[in-house]
């Protein structure tokens, strides 16, 4: 999640920190990523040009039942 920042915010994007929490109330969110590096609990958000914000969530290991593998192939991208 961080290097997914890094490059965000190399990209021109006023982003947040990293931080884990609610991902929605920004006084229920902790600087630093989840300490447990749990999928699904690390966060960065941002807003577009037109106002409209989005939250990034960290998906490391996709939980059962979320994708189909016979239809759906993805890679990883390499550091």
């Amino acid at each position: 999640m961080e290097a997914a920042h890094k490059q965000v915010v190399a990209g021109g994007i006023n982003a947040s920190e990293v931080f884990h929490g609610s991902p929605f109330s920004p006084a229920g969110r902790i600087s630093g990523p989840n300490p447990e590096l749990q999928s699904y609990r690390s966060y960065i958000s941002f807003d577009d040009p037109d106002g409209n914000a989005w939250i990034v969530q960290e998906v490391t290991r996709r939980l059962p039942g979320r994708i189909d593998p016979e239809t759906t192939t993805f890679a990883s991208a390499t550091s």
